[in-house]
């Protein structure tokens, strides 16, 4: 969610402690301390709290506003060291500063261990959304039109390039993003233009040039409008979020688009809330979890698409549409972003991979 326009605007990032990295594969040295743990940061509480992944029982507010200092955390990932270390992106929302990525430990939190990108290096994001740890590579979805690529094998690290997006005639604007099966980046893009739908594309990562696009908003005839989280299911389709705009066309709600995972092609829909809904749920975010039902964030809007403050947790079974409920509306949440289980590849997103 876009909240950071008094922001100054510049791009990239740099800083990492490589002796602490691992490749983000899912080999047999990885280390899963807690992996029915759920974390799920909280762009107004400005926090991470740590769930029970199969109940949604109340554990801990892991990262307090206080010891974390962060304002806007959003993407999250974890990084499967010894001990796991928990990966913020942080968009520092409403200061005259860039985001930056911060790293705590998973099982203790609080204070971070250190910062991966300051908001005082130059090459630092504007408003950082998604973040991956592939191979030696991180990568962030930089809301401000970019996703960066760096080298986390330096301390600190060392910004390799932005994705080349020639051949792609609209902005770019990325939210989500996820390794897909077949070892592609797939990229949430939003238009920021009235009336434009975005898109899902592709980057080859061995090159880090665009592809193709993958899902065309304009194409698919599926209201595919402010677009947010992506992944991948158990059942190779690819989900993704996206929430109407103020204005929506007859019909439209917020929803989650299913789409074939090799053609691209629209197949079904999961609609979160009626046509014509005065109270919304919107979804920031979607991660498939234990048991292979999908875990979505709920952020609670008014008829005009602001956050009321209300936010909440459902997991679905997405071949019945049917969800449970599982953090309740105005308890621990107030506008819930993105999510993590500690035994999601930092990559694919996969669960227990």
């Amino acid at each position: 969610m876009r909240r950071h326009a008094i922001k100054c605007l510049t791009v990239v990032l740099a800083t990492i402690v490589a002796s602490l990295w691992s490749s983000g594969s899912s080999r047999a040295a990885d280390v899963i301390s807690n992996p029915i743990s759920l974390y799920v940061s909280d762009e107004i509480l400005n926090t991470v709290t740590q769930y029970n992944a199969i109940t949604g029982a109340f554990q801990r507010v892991l990262i307090t506003a206080g010891a974390g200092g962060m304002v806007g955390p959003n993407g999250i990932v974890v990084n499967r060291v010894a001990p796991p270390e928990l990966v913020v992106a942080n968009q520092n929302l409403f200061l005259p500063i860039n985001g930056d990525i911060r790293v705590f430990l998973e099982g203790r939190g609080g204070a971070p261990e250190f910062t991966l990108v300051p908001a005082s290096d130059p090459n630092a994001p504007f408003a950082p959304f998604a973040i991956l740890l592939y191979g030696t590579e991180l990568l962030i979805a930089d809301e401000a039109g970019r996703v960066e690529v760096f080298d986390a094998t330096t301390t600190p690290a060392t910004f390799l390039q932005n994705l080349d997006t020639t051949g792609y005639t609209k902005p770019l604007n990325p939210f989500g993003m996820v390794v897909g099966p077949d070892g592609l980046l797939y990229v949430a893009t939003r238009s920021f233009e009235a009336g434009v739908a975005g898109d899902v594309i592709r980057f080859d990562l061995a090159k880090n040039k665009f592809v193709d696009v993958f899902v065309s908003g304009e194409g698919c005839f599926c209201n595919l409008d402010d677009l947010s989280g992506v992944v991948f299911g158990p059942d190779q389709r690819l989900y993704v979020t996206s929430s109407r705009p103020a204005t929506p066309p007859l019909g439209d709600t917020d929803k989650i688009l299913i789409f074939n995972g090799t053609t691209g092609m629209f197949v079904d829909r999961i609609d979160l809330d009626g046509a014509g809904a005065t109270v919304r749920s919107a979804a920031p975010g979607l991660l498939f979890g234990p048991n292979g039902l999908l875990y979505v964030t709920i952020a609670q809007l008014d008829a005009s698409g602001n956050a009321t403050g209300v936010g909440s947790i459902r997991k679905y079974d997405v071949a019945k549409k049917q969800f449970q409920v599982i953090v309740q509306p105005n308890t621990t949440l107030k506008l819930p972003t993105l999510l993590t289980f500690g035994s999601t590849n930092p990559a694919t997103l996969v669960y227990g991979q």
